[in-house]
Formats: structure tokens, C-alpha cells, sequence
């Protein structure tokens, strides 16, 4: 009977004791600082761009931003305007629509430095889109360069919003640095 008495007592204390359900952990990447260089490009514009990333050439004046760590790239096309800017904005624009049909929302952003003729705006999109930003930069009168980020993996917005973040500050400072050589 003591021994029972015993056992009932430790399995009443036990009881007593609340559990926590452990949640899932997710990895938080730790990302080193960025060093950047002058990217002088044989198409008539410079900028820079984070020393991690590596430009790969793809003809003519289209290249790419490749961030191997990441599993990301970024896409440079550049387009000559020849007094099109209008037409070229729609299609650029109608990009961002097809882009647009998972994403929850669309954040735009612009910057503008009139003394080196750089306009650019900026899409970053909330939710699981294909590309999570694109943007364009332009002097409105010839020159038209359009970028995409694009990760080689499925997206998954909350998963990549370390990466995303990451790469908009280089992509920050790759537009602010931006100038078109004449």
C-alpha cells in the first residue's frame, strides 16, 4: 500500500507541471558586410556592386548578378531608346502586372539624381512571386537598363526575406551609385 501511495503521489506532481508545445526554429542567416567595386561596364555606365557577387556577361550589354551563396541573380537588359521611352515604360510595366498575380503587395520606390540623368524606380513584391523585385533605371532619353531578382529556388516569401533584404540594400546602393558614361 506505501508503495502505491508513493507512485500516486509522483504521478499527481508530474501532472501538475505545464508543457510548452517547442516550436519550429527556423535558421537565421548571419551574412558578412558588404564590400563593394566599381562595375565599369563596356556599355557605357558604371556602377557598384557588392564583391560577394560575381557579374556574368550574356551578350552584348546583358548581364548578370550572381550571388552563388544565395542561389540568386539579378538580370541587367539593357534596351537603346530611339524616342520610345513611353512604349518601352508600358512593357516594362506590363512585366511587373504578369509578376504581380502571387504577390500579396507591391512596394514601389524612386530615386532620382538629375545631375547625372539617373531615374529609376523600384518593385519589390510581398508574397511568393517569381521575381521579388525589379526595377529600371533610365536617362529618359536613350538609355534603358531593367533588373530582376530571381532566386533559384521555390518561392517562398518568408523563407527568402533574409536574402531579399540582403540584396536590396546592394541593390540600393548599385542604383545610387549608378552614371551613365557619355
Amino acid at each position: 500500500m506505501r508503495i502505491f501511495c508513493v507512485i500516486f503521489f509522483f504521478v499527481l506532481v508530474a501532472c501538475d507541471s505545464d508543457q510548452l508545445v517547442r516550436q519550429n526554429a527556423f535558421f537565421a542567416p548571419e551574412f558578412k558586410n558588404s564590400n563593394y567595386n566599381l562595375f565599369e561596364s563596356p556599355c557605357c555606365f558604371t556602377f557598384s556592386k557588392n564583391n560577394i557577387a560575381k557579374i556574368e556577361t550574356v551578350d552584348d550589354c546583358n548581364f548578370n548578378i550572381i550571388y552563388n551563396d544565395f542561389k540568386a541573380e539579378i538580370f541587367l537588359t539593357t534596351i537603346n531608346l530611339n524616342n520610345n521611352f513611353g512604349e518601352v515604360n508600358k512593357i516594362f510595366e506590363e512585366k511587373i502586372f504578369e509578376n504581380s498575380s502571387n504577390a500579396i503587395e507591391i512596394k514601389v520606390s524612386e530615386y532620382v539624381d538629375s545631375k547625372v540623368s539617373v531615374y529609376s524606380r523600384m518593385f519589390k513584391y510581398v508574397g511568393n512571386a517569381p521575381s521579388n523585385v525589379q526595377f529600371y533605371l533610365t536617362d529618359s532619353v536613350s538609355n534603358f537598363l531593367a533588373g530582376s531578382l530571381f532566386f533559384k529556388t521555390e518561392p517562398k516569401y518568408d523563407s527568402l526575406l533574409p536574402y531579399i533584404n540582403y540584396i536590396n540594400v546592394d541593390l540600393k546602393k548599385l542604383i545610387e551609385s549608378f552614371e551613365w558614361n557619355k
